[in-house]
């Protein structure tokens, strides 16, 4: 989606958190905020505050494996290797396999 830049709100918004996180976070806040869209991130720590101050729903990666195993999208083995390759790239997830995470 491109950014909504004719609606001031989403825009003054968004420059408003530029300042203190990254462009993806910040474009993705201000429009959720004034749209009552999800927020999908792994970026909790700096989302989290801001997503509960505005009542914004936001899922993340784990959120987003439990639904691929629950639909039978992905098996457990394929998350867990998904989870393996996510943190040797240097990201972090709260468990390192799928049996160490509550769905």
């Amino acid at each position: 989606m491109s950014f909504p830049h004719a609606n001031m709100d989403i825009t003054k918004e968004y420059f408003t958190l530029i300042q203190k996180m990254g462009k993806g976070e910040s474009a993705c806040l201000a429009v959720a905020r004034f749209s009552q869209d999800i927020v999908a991130s792994s970026n909790i720590k700096d989302i989290k505050t801001y997503c509960q101050k505005y009542q914004i729903r936001y899922l993340t990666t784990m959120d987003f494996l439990c639904e691929a195993m629950k639909a039978g999208q992905l098996s457990k083995d394929e998350c867990d290797l998904f989870i393996s390759k996510v943190i040797a790239a240097g990201s972090r997830l709260p468990v390192s396999e799928m049996d160490l995470y509550s769905c």
